[in-house]
């Protein structure tokens, strides 16, 4: 089974995404052009930041971050040890040294005694926000939010949360896109002027038209989506009432981008997103565990309940 629905996605919206596209490419306008700039209007909205910069990747938009603040050579930045290797890779990118960190139990950044560093790039991992009225420190704050567009902590969108934030619209996200792409969201004005830059003129790192045409489509369906996705995983916990699952924190909500089960005997054909650290010479006790006892399963806004008794049924066998 497709873990993420693109291709129940693609089969619902096929004649809108196609025409979408071909619109485009027929102007002749295919980089940097209207349809990139109104997405980038659509984020800021959304997340109410005063500025959206459509980039290639989002391993590009941390690194890009990190460069626009000045982070490089003999500086130090915090990482969650448990996390996609992309956010460790931007950092080391940027040629700072990672300062990596254990994790909670639920595989966010554990926020006992962080040590000094020049800036922290935390993960919502999974799409569930971190408790970030702990995490303010006066150090420069990234969030990594590839996982967690339309999360909430306490009233504010994930995409508002730290000096920098950035957006994912790998095909694997909440918002996604066929191919790649991702944004980078601030209030700084001078810190925007910098990635604007970045993005086209130094290491041309752009979100195509097409795309971002589709994007500001698909965004007209991200709520309802959302909604879905909070269905899906309700539906788990009523047929498996006795599994534990990671969930979000009370004064959060969670973005349902990934549903983890905690188990002692995984079952096979199931995920596991994260088998190891991105440090496996150091020893990190919560993270570690999450790495033997996670299983990752199907959730996205297509799955039906027949489907999720399936899923649920074999996992119970």
């Amino acid at each position: 089974m497709n873990y993420f629905g693109l291709n129940r996605l693609y089969k619902t919206h096929k004649e809108s995404l196609i025409k979408i596209a071909s619109d485009v490419w027929a102007t002749g306008k295919v980089l940097l052009g209207p349809k990139l700039e109104e997405l980038e209007t659509n984020l800021k909205e959304l997340t109410q930041r005063k500025y959206a910069i459509g980039i290639g990747s989002a391993t590009d938009g941390i690194f890009f971050a990190l460069k626009a603040y000045g982070i490089g050579k003999d500086h130090k930045v915090i990482c969650p040890v448990l996390s996609y290797s992309a956010t460790r890779d931007a950092i080391l990118r940027t040629g700072a040294s990672v300062i990596f960190v254990d994790t909670d139990k639920k595989g966010r950044l554990n926020l006992k005694d962080l040590p000094k560093a020049d800036a922290i790039v935390y993960v919502n991992l999974y799409g569930n926000p971190l408790d970030y009225d702990k995490l303010k420190s006066g150090t420069l704050i990234i969030e990594d939010a590839a996982q967690s567009m339309g999360a909430f902590y306490k009233n504010i969108p994930s995409g508002k949360l730290g000096d920098i934030s950035i957006f994912s619209f790998d095909p694997t996200k909440n918002l996604p896109c066929f191919s790649g792409g991702g944004m980078v969201l601030t209030d700084d004005e001078k810190i925007a002027k910098k990635i604007f830059k970045y993005r086209k003129g130094y290491y041309n790192s752009v979100l195509p038209e097409d795309h971002a045409a589709q994007l500001n489509y698909l965004l007209l369906h991200f709520a309802y989506w959302q909604h879905e996705r909070k269905r899906v995983a309700q539906t788990y916990f009523e047929l498996l009432p006795k599994a534990k699952f990671i969930k979000p924190d009370n004064n959060t909500t969670g973005s349902y981008q990934k549903l983890i089960m905690i188990t002692d005997k995984r079952k096979e054909g199931f995920k596991v997103h994260y088998k190891e650290t991105l440090d496996p010479t150091g020893i990190y006790p919560n993270a570690d565990q999450l790495t033997k006892t996670v299983m990752s399963l199907p959730i996205h806004p297509f799955l039906t309940y027949d489907e999720i008794k399936n899923i649920c049924l074999s996992i119970q066998q």
